[in-house]
């Protein structure tokens, strides 16, 4: 079996282009003691995750850096079959 990172080092932009039906996006709101949330949760279509990457984003102007990378990281993830959320 090889690891996480050498399964997603084998993807390109290309080919999760052509893979979208392979993944599913959804996004909404979680109820939380301080009020609602965002949350955005990328996952395979087909068959049981593997198990679940909880994704905490950054605060304040790196999260504006970093919400593309994190995109891309949560669906190549969820093209090897992690069911991921932040």
């Amino acid at each position: 079996m090889t690891s996480a990172p050498a399964e997603l080092a084998r993807y390109t932009a290309a080919q999760i282009v052509r893979w979208r039906r392979v993944i599913r996006e959804s996004a909404g709101w979680v109820s939380g003691r301080q009020g609602r949330r965002a949350a955005r949760r990328w996952y395979p279509a087909l068959g049981t995750a593997r198990g679940t990457v909880f994704f905490l984003a950054p605060w304040g102007d790196e999260m504006n850096h970093a919400r593309p990378l994190m995109a891309a990281t949560a669906r190549l993830l969820a093209l090897a079959g992690w069911d991921v959320r932040c």
